[in-house]
Parts: C-alpha cells; structure tokens; sequence
C-alpha cells in the first residue's frame, strides 16, 4: 500500500513516495571501524557489549569476538553510552548522557528505562556487589547510587564525584573521584578518603589481584602521576610506575601482567610489579586508550577515546587488530575498480574494503582525515585536517608527502582527479591545483571572496564550479577566472554535483536543521531554483543521471532522496539506514552500487546495482569468460579454463549440489590472460557438481557431470 506525503516546497510542490519494500535499500559494510568509546561489557557467554558518545552513541552487541556487530537500539536509541554494567545473570545497564540509566534482561534485545531515585545527570560508572546489589556514579556530576532491586529503584549514598566503582571479594567499596581515592566498608553508608601516599588527584580506573592488591591508575586528561599500589586494603600506597603519565584503565592478567592503558602512550605491560613497563602498541593507530577489558579465553580488549574504535589481542598485547565499532565518520569515498577496492576518509585514518574478500582494513595516516580519491586506479590520495595531502602509489599500504604537506596551515578539504589527470586540491587557503601528480601546486584564486572551498563539480563541457563559504562559483577557462552564481545559507557544508545536461545541484545544509533545501539549474548555473525545503548535506549525479541527496527531516532524523527528473519528483530511499545518522558522503562504483558514508554510522552499499555499468567496465565484463569443463562428464579429472582481461583477484571454488563448497581450485591475485586448472574428483562421489569463478565483480558458474 503506497503513502503519498506532500511536501511543500518554495517554488513548486512535489510528491515523496514512501512505499513498503521486501528489502531495505541500503545494507551495511560491517566498516570502517572506529568511534569514541564509552566503556566496553563483556557477558557469561563472552558476547561484548559497547557503546560510545558524540557521533559514535548507541549500544552494539558482538556474538563472535568483535568480528561482527550488530546495533541493538531497541528502546534505547543512539544516546551517548558513558559505563556498561553486566550483572551476574548477565542482565546489562548502560549509564548515559542526560538519559538516565537502561536496563536489558534479554542480552540486549530490548532496553528499558531504570532510573527512578537515580537523580544525576550523567552516569559513568556501574558495578555490582555479591549479593546482586547495583553501584552507580555521576562522575563530573555528584552522587553515588545503590539499588537493591535490579535497577528498579536508586537510592542516593553520598555527594561524591564518581568517576569509577570498584569492589572487592569483601565487598568493600571504593570510589575513583577527582580528588583522590574513597572507600566505604558498609554498603556505601560512610566513606573515607584513602591519603596515606596517594596525591589528591583524579583516580580513573581500579583493580584487583588474586590476593587482594590494589591497583590504581590517577589522573584524567590531567594530572596523571601513573599507578599506585597497595597491599593493605588501602591503607598505605606506593607508586609503581609511569610517573607523571595519565591511566586511564587497568587490567591485571595471571596477577603478574600489569597492563595500563594511557592517554597519550598507548598500552603498557610491567610483569614485575611495576619496575619496568614496556609499550604494546604493535597494530594501534591511535594511543589514547580509556578501557582495557578481556573475556574468559584471555583475548584483550581496548576501546579507545580518539576515534579508534575498538581493537582486540590474543597474544597478550603483542598484536592488535582494530575490529570495531562500524561507526565512523566517512567524510570520504572514493573506490579503485581495477583491484576491488573501496577507500574511505575517516577520523581514524583512511580504510580499505576489500571487495573480494569483504574485510575491512586500517591503512594508517590518521587522525582526521578528510578525503580521499583515486586517479585512474593507480594513485590514492588522501587529505587531512592537520598533516597536508599524501598520495599511495600502491593502495594505501604506504603513504608519501606532496609538496602540499609542508603548509601546515592547510586544511584538504576536498581532492578531485579532472579528465586530464590534474588534482584539485580543495582548502581552507584557496583552490590549488597540480599537474605533476603533487609535486608541485599552483593556487585558484581569482575572483574569490572566501578562501575555505569544499564542493568541486566538472560538467562535460569542462565547466567548473566550486562552492566556497555559503557561495557557489563558476569557471569556463579551467579556472583561471570564476563567477559567482548563488548566495546560500550555510558557510561550509554546500555540496555540488552535475549531469550531463548542463544540470547543477547544490545543498544547503542551515546547520543540520530544517530549513536548508536543494537548489538546481538547468541552464548551466545562470539561473536557480529551490526544488527542496530541507536542508540537505551531500549531493551526487549516479551514471545514469539520477540525483541522490542527503536530508534532514527534523533534528537526529535524516534520510536519503533520489531522483531521476532532474529533481522535479523524489524518493525516500532511507531504508535500511540508521536515521540518526546523517548521510556526508557518496561514490558509486562501475558495477553500479552506490555507497552513502554516513556520520558516525559507518559506510552502508545499495542492496543492488542501481544505474548502468560504464562503457569502460562493460568492455571488461564482456572479455571475461568462463569455459565448460572438458571432459564433461569425467572420471576422476577435468580441465577448467577462463581468460580475464584485468589483472585482480581471483576465486575458482567448486561445490556439490547441495551448495557445499568441496574444492578451492584458485584463491589469488593474477595477472590479465587466459588460464586453466585441473580438477582432480577422486575423492568424491558421483553427481552433479558445480564450479564458480569470481574475479571482482564478476561471477559466473557452470555445472559439470562426475560419472564413474
């Protein structure tokens, strides 16, 4: 049953088609990993639990040691995560932003509010007694709580600043606050400061040994002066280490593993009581490092608060691998066809998907990158806030400076790649543009008013425009003059596509609130149009001419619109999507997916191709071939051959009728050519077989007869 629902626009009005469909439109890439995070909980079953806050909020679950996650929001919504609880019966409380404190006795199906008596802004830390009492504080804000039902009432114990609860197998309390360390030995009734060489300063993280040992690591973005011990439940402290550096989180292995978490260092190991401290940072990215956790194989789990997501270790800190959360800001999108990759600009750097295998891959060069391209499926370069412009001559396995890098002023904004081969780079000082792949750099700037530029679009004419602060610009002579066409509303976040009917598109954003629209031409930018009436961020022409749109309905309600009438009528195309995560990039690949990198929701791929393949890719489509097997039928081996024109990965697998796979022939990279294989079936049965081959995109399969 369709729903139609007017929308009123400036100059005309249009029809949204909003229409149930079997499946979403969009699907997620399990990518690229990354986010700010809040805590991480780990439950009986080793399942984890995390959550993060700014545009990493929300609550994800992972039920096969972080390689998937699933987003489980049901009656939570994306609400920033500051502490994860789990309980013995593995019932989860998340502490909260403003929203109060959430319960989940169904491992995280569904969530309800818990909170009544809880009457404190922010919750940073949860945890739990033996008799199934629950402990929850405030941190910048006063107040640690007690519930002796599960969460379903709070009451209030003291006034203190809680940045973290710990208890021991006494059941003594003891509370990290900004001033120092207190302890509580009758239910949270009193408390009293523990000072006996322990500074005043904030204490982030605590922890016990096997025989009863504290471990405390101080300071909090401030004032970090390492980790204290103490033997005497308190009493008496000494440090052991890391003076003058912030410990965020501790986590105590086989009680002779110290490892520290730090603000600025990474991960750290002691394994002699603190005497000595060796970084483990082999596979880190980032080194801000706020909790440590582990599951009951031993596997190490560190959450970091600088966008690097989640990483995990199975080698005590040895190696990390970074495998979460798919929650990243893709400022960027850009995608190599020739070897099946898509590159994406992130806070954490840049990552690589591989299409062939569908991993995802941290390439470095982080933090804040801001764009990435690809130039003939050879060179990747890739633009940051801080660090200049770099380029990749071999997919971004290692990195080199353009001359660019050496202005340290300048933000890359935005890099495009013109038909004869010259990069654009766009920046907060003027347009500069190279024709020796970035080596050397000439500056744009006639006829500007504003230096900071973002949005670059190039008709098939060679018409180029550029929307610089809240105006968009022209350029008939390759950029020697430009024109100013419209004045807009927002100052840095117009976005700007064409087709090839001397069509333009431009968004405008207001902020991220209604009130924004989408504007268009269709004469080349002489004259304009406002065809939307809500704001709208990123903006893309598909091959087959149809426009799609990022919107926002309301606050922390976005969307997707597509179009294929130069914009006289839309579709709402957000299925599939998070809505609170607004969509800021787009690309779409020769096979015809198009990908939508969204604001701390990762990178999701339309379901199905959804415009023509380029001529240049048909081309390649049509010189790949898979031959029938001779002989068919055979007895025990047969010969498969193929011919590719491109050089990529490429998978030859044969599988039984019940879709088994019996048989990988070929799993590697090769070269264009023509190829074969001998199959060898002495070990299986007579019957129907089938083999595939996958190179890219491209899969074809044929049947095959064994008859002995």
């Amino acid at each position: 049953m369709k729903k139609l629902v007017l929308i009123s626009v400036l100059f005309i009005s249009y029809y949204f088609n909003y229409q149930a469909v079997a499946q979403d439109y969009w699907i997620h890439t399990n990518g690229p990993n990354g986010g700010i995070i809040g805590d991480i909980g780990i439950n009986s079953k080793d399942e984890l639990f995390s959550g993060g806050y700014w545009q990493s909020s929300g609550i994800y679950r992972s039920i096969n040691d972080g390689v998937n996650w699933e987003k489980i929001n049901n009656g939570f919504q994306n609400f920033e995560i500051y502490a994860i609880g789990i309980g013995k019966n593995d019932d989860i409380f998340l502490g909260t932003n403003q929203q109060g404190i959430f319960r989940s006795t169904d491992n995280g199906e569904t969530w309800e509010k818990k909170d009544n008596g809880y009457n404190t802004a922010e919750c940073w830390t949860i945890t739990f007694n033996d008799s199934g009492e629950v402990f929850a504080g405030g941190g910048d804000w006063h107040g640690i709580y007690k519930s002796t039902d599960n969460g379903e009432s709070w009451n209030w114990l003291t006034n203190l600043q809680s940045i973290v609860l710990s208890i021991n197998k006494n059941g003594d309390i003891y509370s990290g606050s900004w001033n120092g360390l207190y302890k509580s030995t009758d239910d949270g009734a009193t408390w009293n400061q523990l000072a006996s060489g322990l500074p005043n300063i904030p204490i982030a993280c605590i922890e016990f040994n096997s025989t009863g040992g504290i471990f405390v690591g101080t300071g909090y973005y401030s004032n970090g002066d390492g980790v204290y011990y103490s033997s005497d439940n308190g009493s008496n402290w000494t440090r052991i280490g890391l003076a003058d550096t912030i410990v965020q989180s501790i986590l105590i292995k086989d009680d002779y593993k110290i490892f520290a978490g730090t603000l600025d260092d990474g991960v750290l190991l002691s394994t002699d009581q603190g005497n000595s401290w060796n970084k483990m940072n082999n596979g880190l990215f980032d080194f801000n490092i706020y909790r440590l956790r582990r599951n009951s194989a031993g596997d190490l789990f560190i959450g970091s608060e600088a966008n690097g997501g989640i990483y995990r270790s199975s080698n005590d800190g040895n190696l990390w691998e970074q495998i979460g959360l798919p929650s990243s800001v893709v400022q960027s999108i850009d995608s190599n066809n020739k070897e099946g990759y898509i590159f994406t600009a992130t806070l954490s750097g840049v990552h690589r998907l591989n299409l062939n295998t569908n991993k995802w891959q941290n390439l470095g060069l982080g933090p804040e990158i801001t764009c990435v391209t690809v130039k003939n499926d050879s060179i990747l370069f890739a633009g940051s806030f801080r660090n200049g412009l770099y380029r990749s001559f071999d997919n971004g396995n290692t990195w080199e400076p353009t001359t660019i890098t050496a202005d340290s002023a300048i933000y890359i904004e935005n890099i495009f790649v013109r038909e004869d081969g010259a990069i654009i780079a766009l920046t907060s000082n003027y347009p500069r543009i190279s024709y020796d792949d970035g080596i050397t750099w000439q500056i744009w700037n006639n006829g500007f008013n504003y230096s900071w530029v973002r949005g670059i679009a190039i008709n098939p004419v060679g018409d180029l425009f550029i929307s610089s602060s809240s105006k968009v610009y022209r350029s008939t002579d390759n950029g020697d003059s430009f024109q100013l066409l419209i004045t807009l509303n927002d100052i840095e976040n117009n976005g700007i596509a064409v087709n090839d009917q001397l069509g333009v598109f431009v968004t405008d954003i207001i902020g991220g609130t209604p009130g924004g629209g989408i504007y268009r031409s269709l004469d080349n930018g002489n004259s304009w149009q406002k065809v939307i009436n809500l704001s709208a961020n990123s903006i893309m022409v598909a091959n087959d001419q149809s426009i799609y749109s990022s919107v926002y309905y309301e606050p922390y309600h976005s969307g997707i619109l597509n179009s294929s009438d130069d914009g006289s009528t839309w579709l709402d195309i957000s299925s599939g999507l998070d809505l609170e995560k607004t969509i800021i990039s787009f690309t779409q690949d020769k096979l015809g997916y198009v990908y939508a990198g969204s604001y701390g929701g990762g990178l999701y791929r339309s379901r199905n191709p959804i415009t023509e393949i380029s001529k240049e890719y048909k081309d390649i489509i049509s010189g790949l071939s898979l031959s029938q097997n001779y002989p068919n039928p055979f007895n025990p081996s047969t010969k498969i051959s193929w011919q590719s024109p491109v050089g990529s990965w490429q998978t030859l697998k044969v599988y039984d009728i019940l879709g088994k796979e019996v048989a990988t022939l070929v799993n590697e990279e090769k070269p264009a050519g023509i190829f074969n294989v001998d199959f060898n079936a002495s070990h299986l049965a007579s019957g129907i077989y089938y083999y595939q081959l996958k190179v890219g995109g491209f899969i074809e399969t044929k049947k095959m007869i064994l008859l002995r």
